[in-house]
């Protein structure tokens, strides 16, 4: 699998996230995960219950296998790289 995804940094998030929409017109293999409750800035929250594992090519060559829980984001965004890929 190969593509392109608008990807936001923000190590004010715990985890990595993949957009619903963007998951499902790639045919990403998504998987089920214990429930968590992902909170928004405006108070709201959702619970998400299913995740997939996708291997990151950066700009330097490097590659990094991490998991993406599936959630609705906003576009533009693709793809959120959260606080656990910095590690």
């Amino acid at each position: 699998f190969s593509c392109t995804a608008n990807t936001l940094v923000d190590s004010g998030s715990s985890h990595c996230y993949v957009d619903q929409v963007f998951a499902q017109l790639n045919n990403l293999s998504t998987y089920s995960v214990p429930p968590l409750r992902l909170r928004y800035l405006d108070g709201s929250s959702s619970i998400i219950s299913k995740g997939v594992t996708l291997d990151i090519q950066h700009p330097s060559g490097d590659i990094q296998n991490l998991q993406f829980l599936v959630t609705p984001l906003d576009p533009p965004c693709d793809m959120v790289l959260g606080y656990n890929w910095l590690y």
